[in-house]
C-alpha cells in the first residue's frame, strides 16, 4: 500500500506531479486547520459566550466584505504569471509583480482610511444591533484595528497569488495553518492566566497574526524562491497593468458577488435575528463546510494548471482531469448525506448542547455545499482559462438578488436562518448548472 502510495505522487507529467504533491501538502495544513477551528469554536464561546460570540462574528464580517476588494488583482496576477512564464507575453515576471504591488496598495489604504472615519458616521451598535452587548467607543476602535490589519493584508496577500502561479497552491494553507496555530496558543494563554478577554482582544489577535505570518513569507520569499523577481517600482509599466487589470476587473466584479453572497448572511441573520442564532448559523457553517474543504483541497492546485494546458494547448489534460475529479465529487455525496443525519449528534458534543440543530437548517447547508462543489470543478476551469464574461454577469446579478432574496425566505417565508443558506444556494446557479456547458463548449472547439 506504501509503495502503491509512493507510486501514486511520483508517475505522470510535471503538471500531474505538481498538482498531486500540492494535494497532499494542502491536505496537512488545511487538515490542521480544520481541526484548530473545531477546537477554537468552544473556546470562542467560553470566553465570549454565545452572544458576544456573535457580535465578534458580525464585525468580522464587515470587514471580510473589503479585504476580497483587491480589485481582482492577485487572481489576474495569477493567470498573468503563467503566462509570462510560458514566454507569451511582452511583460516580465518582475514587470507583473511590481505593478500588482503599486496596484493593490491603492484599495488598501481606502480600506484603512474607510474604516477610520466610519464609526465617526455610522452607530455600528445600532446598525448591528449589539449595542447592548459592548459600547460604541470600543466597537468603533476594534473595526478601526480590523480596517488596519485588513489593509495591511490585502498588499501582504499578494505574495500567496505569486505561489499560487507557481503551482505551489499549498503554501496559501500554510500560512493559514500558521496563523490557527497562533491564534489557538494566545487563546490557551487567555485561559491559563484565567485572563478574561473582549471582542477586541480577539479582534487584536485576529488582525496581528496574519500580518506577521505574511510580512515574514514575503520576505523569505523575495529572498529565496522568487529572488528572480525584482519588486521595484521602475518594473511598474504601463502594459503590465493594463494585462492584470482588464483581467483583474473581471475577477474582481465575481470577487464582489462572493463578497455579497458569501459575507452578508452573517449580518443579515445579525439583523433579523439575535446573536444565538447567529451563532447556531455560524457552527452549522462549520460543520458543514468540512466536505466542501476537502474538496477544495483536492481543486486549489488545478486552477493554474488549467491555466498552463490552456497555454500549452494541451486540452487533453484538461479533458481527463476534469473526468477524475467528476468521480471524486460522487464520492463526497454519502459523506454530505451521512453528516445530514449524523450532525444533531456531532454539535451536542461539540458545542455542549448550546445550540439547536434543525433539519431545515441541515438540509439547506447540505444542498448549498454539495452545489458548491460540484460547480467548482468547472469554474476553476473557466477561472484557469481567464474566460469568464459569462460569469461576471451571473455574479453581477447576485448582487442584486442575494439580499432580498434572503430576507424573502427568512423573514417573509418564516423559514429563518435556512432561508439564508437557502438564498445562496440559488444564487450559486452558474457553477453547477451553466458553467459545465460553457467548458463544455470550449472544449468540443478545441479539440475538433
Amino acid at each position: 500500500m506504501v509503495n502503491a502510495f509512493k507510486r501514486f505522487f511520483n508517475q505522470g507529467g510535471q503538471r500531474s506531479l505538481a498538482v498531486k504533491q500540492h494535494v497532499l501538502y494542502s491536505a496537512f495544513f488545511k487538515g490542521g486547520s480544520l481541526l484548530i477551528n473545531l477546537i477554537l469554536v468552544p473556546i470562542y464561546l467560553g470566553l465570549l459566550d454565545t452572544s458576544l460570540y456573535g457580535v465578534w462574528l458580525a464585525l468580522s464580517s464587515i470587514v471580510t466584505w473589503f479585504q476580497f476588494f483587491d480589485l481582482g488583482l492577485g487572481n489576474g496576477l495569477r493567470n498573468k504569471l503563467v503566462e509570462a512564464k510560458e514566454g507569451i507575453q511582452e511583460y516580465t515576471e518582475s514587470q507583473l509583480v511590481s505593478s500588482a504591488y503599486a496596484m493593490v496598495c491603492l484599495p488598501a489604504l481606502l480600506l484603512i482610511a474607510g474604516f477610520s472615519v466610519l464609526p465617526f458616521f455610522l452607530d455600528i451598535g445600532k446598525l448591528l444591533r449589539i449595542e447592548s452587548q459592548v459600547s460604541n467607543d470600543l466597537l468603533a476602535l476594534t473595526l478601526m484595528w480590523l480596517g488596519l490589519s485588513f489593509g495591511v493584508q490585502l498588499v501582504l496577500k499578494t505574495i500567496t497569488y505569486i505561489y499560487l502561479a507557481d503551482q505551489k497552491a499549498s503554501m496559501n494553507n500554510a500560512v493559514n495553518f500558521s496563523m490557527n496555530i497562533l491564534l489557538l496558543l494566545a487563546l490557551y494563554g487567555f485561559d491559563y492566566f484565567d485572563f478574561q478577554p473582549s471582542v477586541a482582544h480577539i479582534a487584536f489577535l485576529n488582525g496581528l497574526f496574519p500580518v506577521l505570518i505574511l510580512l515574514i513569507l514575503t520576505l523569505y520569499a523575495f529572498n529565496g524562491p522568487f529572488n528572480h523577481i525584482k519588486l521595484s517600482l521602475r518594473n511598474v509599466s504601463f502594459n503590465s497593468i493594463r494585462a492584470v487589470l482588464v483581467l483583474g476587473g473581471q475577477f474582481f466584479i465575481i470577487q464582489f458577488s462572493a463578497v455579497v453572497l458569501f459575507s452578508t448572511d452573517n449580518i443579515i441573520a445579525s439583523y433579523l435575528f439575535d446573536d444565538s442564532s447567529v451563532s447556531q448559523y455560524a457552527i452549522h457553517y462549520k460543520l458543514f463546510q468540512f466536505p466542501l474543504i476537502a474538496f477544495s483541497i483536492l481543486m486549489q492546485p488545478f486552477w493554474s494548471a488549467f491555466t498552463q494546458a490552456k497555454v500549452q494547448q494541451d486540452w487533453v489534460w484538461v479533458q481527463n482531469a476534469i473526468r477524475k475529479l467528476l468521480k471524486l465529487y460522487y464520492m463526497t455525496i454519502p459523506i454530505t448525506l451521512t453528516l445530514l443525519f449524523i450532525a444533531p449528534f456531532i454539535i451536542e458534543f461539540w458545542v455542549d448542547g448550546l445550540v439547536e440543530s434543525p433539519f431545515l437548517l441541515r438540509f439547506s447547508m447540505t444542498l448549498y455545499f454539495s452545489l458548491a462543489m460540484f460547480g467548482s470543478i468547472f469554474v476553476a476551469v473557466i477561472n484557469g482559462f481567464g474566460i469568464i464574461k459569462i460569469q461576471m454577469y451571473f455574479s453581477i446579478a447576485n448582487v442584486f438578488v442575494n439580499i432580498p432574496l434572503s430576507i424573502l425566505f427568512a423573514e417573509y417565508l418564516s423559514m429563518g436562518m435556512s432561508g439564508i443558506i437557502l438564498a445562496s444556494a440559488i444564487c450559486l446557479s452558474y457553477g453547477p448548472f451553466v458553467a459545465p456547458f460553457h467548458v463544455r463548449k470550449i472544449l468540443r472547439s478545441k479539440l475538433v
